[in-house]
């Protein structure tokens, strides 16, 4: 069967069209009534100034791993500046949102305003206010639909997408960042920064005249406490020792309106008993997010899977310390947080988190003996490598006589051969010399000295035979016994 070159053609770039399922957050204040923007992406003036919300820049960061360990945000387009102010200016300025508030955000569809029942748009928040460093809650706070888009239909690159989401009414005051979050295809994920200036509800408005008191003999209604608690964790470790009685640790931050209980239990995936449980108690923190470490220790073996996977997850809880009981194995409570977590033989935190933070990472020590090892094994194989282009360009100037054109000494070798030619011209000479007769005057031919004492038999260096007569001091290649 033969193709045509289209057909050729389209077949090569086939495995590529894929990539094209791309989007990010436009804008994190939308004004449905007024179709405006109050608040923008972190470095949106800096790339899509005066560019239509969908125009393809380069706001597609792709993390290259779910989350937890993909919070992150891009260094190279959305480095968290400071202040974080200079990330904005007055065109395309930062958002301010108030807790409790119902925030519209909006981007392109990218032709995938029709992607189905896919992970939806996931919003994360850092836990305080006016950090320093990006940080996030490893939970999100809210879901969107994606293909909120008008129109909805698949093949529309600039298909405004937009959905709500209401902003917790419990969030710190300050400025806090903010994470759009999108998986397309499976594992392949998209994500975009916002700093946003949180400020706090003014609350409801003043309430009516008090009506009459109960009357006499009534019981005395008592006040409800208003419940605003939070609870997540800050890089979790990824990977936990499954030995009983092993223990790792875990960064829990938290809002807690009374005194409370604030605990960590690892489950098997789909159980609800808790295979280990570390706790700690909490005064009352106000509207403050505080952060406390907690030692979670396991109180039954856990096996290692054959194939690396998350079997396991991670919870931390928070309940009032009044209802606490210790014997229950799922604590009941609307404030939590989970992530996955696998069984190792060695506690491992994500490369993106600090050393030291949350879990104490026996791994690290390993990691560091491993990556002294690869740097000795590179360090030899370049010494080996300079040693042979080394004798590689000895080789090549002894080939092109390259010493004796630039002056160098002559190897030992061609002293010897040039001593062996010297001294075998030299008995040449004198052989001929003697072999030479004499004229007398009148013509006659003298023979050659017939004395036959005094010769003795020798090897010049190229191992050829010659006679000596030590007498004499005369030389000849044959034997003087035969010569006549």
């Amino acid at each position: 069967m033969r193709l045509d070159r289209r057909t050729l053609v389209f077949l090569l770039i086939a495995p590529f069209l894929r990539s094209s399922g791309h989007s990010w957050l436009a804008c994190v204040d939308y004004d449905e009534a007024t179709l405006t923007c109050n608040g923008y992406a972190r470095n949106w003036y800096n790339v899509m100034a005066g560019q239509s919300f969908s125009t393809d820049r380069g706001r597609d960061n792709r993390p290259g791993t779910d989350f937890p360990a993909g919070l992150v945000c891009d260094q190279s387009k959305e480095a968290r500046t400071t202040p974080v102010t200079n990330a904005y200016d007055a065109t395309y300025p930062m958002a301010t949102l108030t807790a409790g508030q119902t925030v519209r955000w909006r981007w392109p569809a990218k032709n995938h305003a029709t992607v189905g029942t896919q992970r939806g748009v996931q919003v994360f928040i850092s836990p305080t206010a006016d950090a320093t460093t990006d940080a996030f809650i490893p939970t999100p706070i809210a879901e969107m639909d994606f293909s909120a888009c008008n129109p909805r239909q698949a093949n529309v690159d600039n298909a405004d997408c937009q959905d709500t989401f209401v902003l917790p009414a419990n969030t710190p005051p300050g400025v806090h960042t903010m994470m759009w979050w999108w998986e397309f295809n499976a594992g392949e994920f998209y994500n975009s920064c916002a700093d946003v200036n949180v400020v706090a509800s003014t609350g409801p408005a003043p309430a009516p005249a008090p009506a009459p008191g109960p009357a006499p003999g009534s019981p005395t209604p008592q006040p409800v406490a208003a419940t605003a608690n939070f609870v997540g964790m800050i890089c979790p470790p990824v990977a936990v020792v499954g030995t009983q009685g092993s223990s790792f640790q875990v960064d829990v931050t938290f809002t807690a309106t009374a005194n409370s209980v604030i605990g960590v239990d690892i489950y098997r995936e789909g159980s609800t008993t808790s295979v280990g449980r570390g706790t700690i108690t909490t005064d009352t923190t106000g509207a403050r997010t505080v952060m406390r470490r907690v030692t979670v220790t396991l109180n039954e073996p856990q096996p290692i899977p054959a194939e690396i996977s998350s079997t396991h997850i991670l919870r931390a809880w928070l309940v009032p310390a009044s209802s606490y009981d210790a014997s229950v194995s799922w604590i009941m409570t609307t404030t939590e947080a989970l992530v996955p977590v696998e069984i190792s033989n060695a506690i491992k935190l994500h490369h993106t988190c600090a050393q030291g933070s949350g879990s104490e990472s026996s791994s690290s020590s390993e990691d560091s003996e491993e990556l002294a090892k690869a740097k000795d094994a590179n360090a030899a194989l370049g010494t080996l490598f300079t040693i042979l282009v080394i004798g590689v360009a000895l080789y090549v100037l002894y080939r092109c006589n390259c010493f004796a054109k630039c002056g160098l000494p002559a190897t030992s070798s061609n002293i010897r051969t040039e001593r062996v030619n010297s001294r075998s011209k030299a008995s040449e000479m004198k052989m001929t010399e003697n072999a030479v007769v004499s004229v007398d005057r009148d013509h006659s031919v003298t023979p050659p000295n017939r004395e036959r004492s005094g010769w003795t038999k020798h090897e010049d260096d190229n191992g050829k035979e010659y006679w000596f007569n030590e007498q004499t001091g005369e030389s000849q290649w044959e034997n003087p016994i035969t010569t006549i």
